[in-house]
């Protein structure tokens, strides 16, 4: 018996074969997600920050408002040296002082609610009568690494008539400072340093502007984080007097749940996410292998540009690379890679289609989200959606569906 051979409708060619959208807040069952500790947070669908059991994903919300949901967030993993994070009367590791004709900071107690819905914020009334007085809280420890740092706080008015008044934060061996206005909402300013100081922290100051005189301030604070890294991650909470760790997330599709969909010969991709990470090379999505060899094809952001890359690897050898145009970090890009042999095709925000008709396929058996081939370049943002076509689009299609 000769079995007929039947093209794909126009209806099957638009049909993906996998469907994954993160902004619903549930996790596929084909997808692991695996992170060790329960030391990671999210800021939930009330608007507060959460503490996450290991190994379940992180759907991210809106500080203050919640809301509508950002998608998966996934990271890298990151260390808080910052001790006792949110008890600012530890004097063990707080330091209350001041310059020039400014007052110390002192603490009124924990009478507000905090970031993470417990009434536990601390209220510490500032005065700095004028310009250059300044009134600081801070805390410096010791640390291993060198190079980039960052430090940040929640802040917010401690009452009404402080909305609108300035303060700073600092990363303690940098020299520039944040310049935060108050407001009743919950903000978390960042300040990024790069140093050689063997030595980190933060410190938060009243910093009056040229020429115009604060007075006094009260202002809630909650939660400082100093991290090792070019930008500020998700809350990591360290009540004690050591330091805390949040691991990576490693989100994947391995097994079956990766091979009942995958077409070795030819398909076309779907990511859709965002990314903090102006430093690195963050992936949205990698088709590569479980054993971590070269062997792999990503879509992902370029370091310091708001360009989207696409890649293929043949046993370490680079088969094909195309740049897109994407739109600056940390806002969403969408972009579509499409394969078969010789034949690869990609596009961004349904932007100009980039080509190349030379390249071998690479040997697979995982999709990894967020991240590149290896246990790296994670994605430090938020994945929305990923979508995959047992065919290569067309260059038109490729195109239309990146928008």
């Amino acid at each position: 018996m000769i079995t007929p051979a039947y093209a794909l409708t126009a209806t099957e060619r638009v049909l993906p074969r996998l469907a994954l959208d993160f902004t619903t807040a549930a996790l596929d069952a084909r997808v692991t997600v695996t992170r060790a500790l329960n030391t990671a947070t999210r800021i939930n669908s009330s608007g507060y920050v959460e503490t996450v059991n290991a190994d379940l994903p992180r759907f991210d919300f809106t500080l203050n408002t919640g809301g509508v949901c950002k998608g998966l967030l996934i990271e890298e993993s990151r260390v808080n040296i910052i001790q006792r994070w949110s008890d600012f009367t530890q004097t063990a590791v707080w330091n209350a002082t001041s310059a020039g004709g400014a007052s110390a900071p002192t603490n009124t107690g924990n009478t507000t609610l905090s970031p993470d819905g417990v009434n536990n914020a601390q209220i510490w009334s500032f005065t700095a009568p004028v310009s250059g007085d300044r009134s600081i809280l801070s805390q410096t420890v010791p640390s291993l690494a060198t190079g980039y740092w960052a430090s940040t706080i929640f802040m917010k008015a401690g009452r009404a008539e402080d909305i609108g008044k300035i303060i700073s934060i600092k990363e303690t061996q940098g020299a520039t400072y944040t310049l935060v206005t108050l407001t009743n909402q919950w903000q978390r300013p960042e300040s990024i340093n790069t140093s050689a100081a063997t030595t980190h922290g933060m410190a938060v100051e009243l910093r009056p502007l040229v020429g115009t005189s604060t007075g006094t301030v009260q202002v809630a604070i909650w939660g400082a984080q100093t991290e090792a890294g070019a930008f500020v991650t998700s809350a990591i909470p360290n009540t004690g007097t050591g330091s805390v760790t949040r691991n990576a997330d490693v989100v994947s599709m391995t097994g079956t749940n990766f091979s009942d969909w995958f077409n070795a010969t030819a398909g076309s991709i779907y990511a859709q996410g965002s990314t903090i990470d102006n430093v690195n090379f963050p992936g949205l999505v990698t088709i590569g292998r479980a054993d971590f060899s070269t062997n792999y094809m990503s879509i992902l952001h370029l370091a310091s540009s708001a360009n989207v890359y696409t890649e293929g690897y043949v046993s370490g050898a680079l088969q094909f690379g195309l740049t897109m145009a994407g739109t600056a970090k940390p806002a969403v890009n969408r972009a579509v890679l499409s394969y078969a042999a010789n034949s690869f095709a990609a596009s961004t925000n349904a932007g100009t289609v980039q080509t190349d008709n030379t390249g071998s396929l690479p040997t697979v058996d995982e999709l990894k989200i967020g991240r590149l081939n290896g246990n790296n370049n994670y994605l430090n943002g938020h994945m929305q959606k990923v979508m995959y076509w047992p065919q290569r689009l067309i260059d038109a299609e490729t195109r239309a569906f990146s928008k």
